[in-house]
């Protein structure tokens, strides 16, 4: 299989939303790595950009991990190390088909509840129950009607870390929202200095 497949080239909901386009830094990842247990999961990074959260996956920690990206320019930044799809994440795909252990994303925010609810119907298709999604996106998101059945009892939501530091100085404050499949607990707030 090549490092770089080009998938559903055609424009999609989200063709280059320059606006939605916040690299991840480095720290955020890892904050969200010193909490959740991701180690020896395959992960997909559907909203990769030039693979921010797959550098720090891949690169410094040694995670396997797969990205897709709508931008062309984008993934092929991204595509190295990684393997890297051009595609709509929200449409059908190669990654459709595979086992994810974890979905890990800081994904277009005008598309948040899309990217939650594709993830969990990805995440773990092959019946195993310890699946991971974990979104990187705006705090205020804990709160809407829209996204208030994203977080009910039943749908794996476990927790809520809060990142005190924002990750780029004009943003919001930020939070990873982390569902686990088969988790049917309260859901955890912390927040990381």
């Amino acid at each position: 299989m090549s490092d770089f497949q080009l998938v559903n080239p055609t424009p999609g909901p989200r063709q280059d939303p320059a606006e939605e386009y916040f690299p991840t830094p480095p720290w955020a990842t890892k904050v969200l790595l010193e909490r959740v247990n991701l180690w020896g999961f395959p992960i997909l990074e559907p909203a990769c950009g030039e693979g921010d959260i797959l550098n720090v996956l891949r690169r410094d920690c040694g995670i396997g991990a797969c990205g897709i990206e709508c931008n062309a320019t984008r993934a092929r930044v991204a595509m190295n190390p990684a393997m890297v799809w051009i595609g709509d994440f929200l449409a059908s795909g190669p990654w459709a088909d595979m086992n994810w252990l974890a979905i890990v994303t800081n994904p277009p925010f005008s598309l948040y509840v899309e990217f939650v609810q594709r993830s969990l119907a990805l995440v773990n298709q092959g019946g195993r129950v310890d699946g991971y999604v974990c979104m990187l996106a705006p705090t205020e998101y804990l709160g809407g009607l829209e996204r208030a059945q994203l977080y009910q009892r039943g749908t794996g939501f476990q927790k809520v870390i809060s990142l005190a530091r924002r990750p780029w100085a004009h943003a919001k404050a930020m939070s990873w929202f982390v569902w686990h499949k088969g988790y049917g607990g309260p859901a955890e707030i912390e927040v990381v200095p």
